[in-house]
């Protein structure tokens, strides 16, 4: 379908590209609050494997599939505390679902009410 689209792929690239990079930045930001030392090209390394991880359809939003990939790239990574990994994972899917919850409220109050159907 996307054969003769090229602007549509590169569009589709350039969009994933800044959602990773910020996605990571959000990592980074939060493992420093919680004291991970990462350094923020680690971050670039281990987050985009991480999430790619947690994308794998077992469970809805990547949950444990998640927190078992950090906690291994964490400890690769060389940390003493992998569980750090699991827990910043946890805490960056507290932040997607109520942030996608936020959605309901806007759902709610602005939706418009079903048009009739006409019988044939």
């Amino acid at each position: 379908l996307y054969r003769h689209h090229p602007k549509t792929i590169l569009a589709a690239l350039a969009i994933s590209a800044v959602s990773v990079f910020f996605n990571t930045l959000l990592f980074k930001i939060q493992g420093d609050a919680l004291g991970i030392p990462l350094s923020l090209s680690q971050y670039f390394f281990v987050v985009p494997i991480g999430m790619t991880i947690a994308a794998a359809p077992i469970l809805p939003g990547g949950i444990g599939v998640g927190q078992v990939a950090f906690f291994t790239l964490f400890s690769w990574a060389g940390l003493q505390n992998p569980e750090q990994g699991a827990t910043l994972c946890t805490l960056i899917q507290v932040y997607r679902i109520l942030f996608n919850c936020m959605g309901a409220f806007f759902y709610v109050r602005f939706r418009r009410q079903p048009v009739p159907q006409l019988a044939l």
